[in-house]
């Protein structure tokens, strides 16, 4: 008796090996998954674990295998699944696999803005262009301009004949101040004249004009600051006489004579004495 169930104890055990053999055979077109999972129940002996709601989600299977591993056979059950498994002893247990929503692209904007200079003057003409794409417009006389339509992500590349090109990001702002350089010509060296009573842009000044910089002054050593313009400064006509008669303190000098005198006046009927103006007053001293 204790032979015969030794016996039997024997062959139970090898039943329940032959019963989780990994190796499978399926030959499946467009099957239900739970289908699939009973024929590989079958051939490995493995339980598959799920619920009914789970197994709504699950799409058909098509697979032709010939004697694969149980990791070979679910790789190609689960592949393009909504699902995913997890192996717990001799179980598969299948679970939905989460899903990763990805962010939603920002939706289009309406960008109004305003081009001004560091003085806080508005850049007419400007000339505004989303970076990467041909979609782009120029300010009014106020420096303002509107892009319809544009990535609400885009970058805007700014740029005109008096102003340094530079860029600035959107950011999903709808409304936009950017502040641009005042562009230097460095061949001219000056882009504004100032009158003594205003300034202008140099192209738009009729009359002609010298600038004297500290290195065009500073080639004179004097105390006097007319003493250092004579002879560096073009258009301007030094009185020798005058200053002589002056230093002598005589009267042998007309009364309407200057020390200087600017060039190209017999044109016109003026006065002959030259105006001064210091930090915008009219200035009449020695």
């Amino acid at each position: 008796m204790k032979i015969t169930s030794a016996l039997l104890l024997i062959a139970c055990l090898h039943v329940g090996a032959a019963g989780i053999s990994q190796k499978i055979t399926l030959n499946e077109r467009n099957a239900n998954l739970e289908k699939v999972f009973r024929s590989i129940h079958w051939q490995s002996g493995f339980q598959f674990i799920y619920n009914d709601e789970t197994m709504e989600k699950a799409r058909p299977v098509t697979i032709q295998v010939k004697e694969a591993s149980l990791e070979e056979v679910l790789a190609l059950c689960f592949k393009d699944q909504p699902l995913k498994y997890t192996m717990q002893n001799n179980a598969v247990v299948v679970k939905p696999k989460l899903l990763v929503i990805a962010p939603e692209a920002p939706l289009p904007l309406n960008v109004r803005g305003r081009v001004v200079n560091e003085k806080g003057e508005p850049v007419a003409g400007a000339t505004v262009k989303v970076k990467g794409t041909d979609k782009g417009t120029s300010t009014n006389e106020n420096g303002e301009f509107v892009l319809i339509d544009i990535d609400a992500n885009a970058t805007l590349v700014i740029s005109a004949v008096n102003i340094e090109t530079f860029e600035t990001k959107v950011g999903g702002r709808p409304s936009l101040v950017m502040t641009a350089k005042i562009k230097v010509t460095e061949s001219e060296g000056v882009t504004v004249v100032n009158t003594g009573y205003q300034q202008l842009p140099k192209e738009r000044s009729t009359g002609s004009f010298v600038v004297v910089d500290n290195e065009l002054i500073n080639r004179r050593v004097s105390t006097n600051i007319l003493d250092r313009l004579d002879g560096v400064t073009s258009g301007l006509a030094f009185n020798r006489n005058f200053q002589i008669a002056n230093v002598n303190a005589t009267t042998s000098f007309q009364p309407n004579q200057s020390a200087i005198t600017i060039r190209g006046r017999s044109t016109i009927n003026a006065n002959p004495n030259s105006l001064i103006v210091v930090d915008n007053f009219p200035y009449e001293g020695d």
